[in-house]
């Protein structure tokens, strides 16, 4: 099955499939911010993207599946909110430069050859002490069932990843363990690493 094709099937489905609710640590961390503009890549159904336009910020999003974009814009919609949402693949996408004051990367797991290249460009697409918040499965979750590629390549070590942002500061760094509760394809036990950076 092409990848498009599966997460069309996955987010045509009624229900919100990773809950309606935003990550715990994108809200966290954009509570403690003044809103500005951000940019949430493979955004799914929009649980961050409302959250962040219900707070006030300018908000650009964008997957590479119309069922998403379609269930996302409607739920903004019945809300009266505004949210700047495209279809993008994300090794053809192309940003500006220096215009996003957040960039959210959230269970956003990529190749390695596909996501450096993605990861300088969101670095590039930061303005001066623009913040990326970004959560992603850890090599520890391969074997649990509550989410995440069960492929070892496509798990991210904090490591390989500050690597990627060289040259942004680290404010918090945290290996997480815990139980998710983010809708059916997102429940239970999970190994998780929560980042936090800022460009300079």
């Amino acid at each position: 099955m092409a990848l498009n094709t599966f997460w069309d099937q996955r987010y045509s489905e009624e229900e919100w499939v990773y809950g309606q609710n935003p990550n715990e640590l994108f809200e966290k961390s954009l509570s403690d911010l003044p809103p500005g503009r951000i940019l949430l890549p493979a955004e799914g159904e929009g649980r961050n993207a409302i959250f962040a336009a219900r707070k006030g910020w300018d908000v650009t999003a964008f997957d590479f599946s119309t069922a998403a974009q379609t269930k996302a814009l409607w739920w903004a919609k019945n809300e009266g909110l505004s949210l700047h949402y495209s279809i993008e693949d994300i090794p053809l996408w192309t940003p500006e430069s220096n215009v996003f004051d957040v960039v959210g990367l959230i269970f956003v797991h990529l190749p390695a050859q596909v996501r450096v290249d993605f990861h300088r460009k969101v670095q590039d697409s930061l303005i001066a002490e623009g913040i990326l918040i970004l959560e992603a499965f850890r090599p520890e979750q391969l074997g649990n069932p509550s989410g995440g590629p069960q492929v070892l390549d496509l798990l991210y070590t904090p490591e390989e990843v500050i690597q990627d942002f060289n040259g942004m500061e680290v404010i918090s760094s945290e290996r997480w363990s815990g139980t998710l509760h983010e809708g059916k394809y997102h429940e239970g036990q999970a190994e998780t690493w929560r980042l936090v950076m800022k460009k300079i």
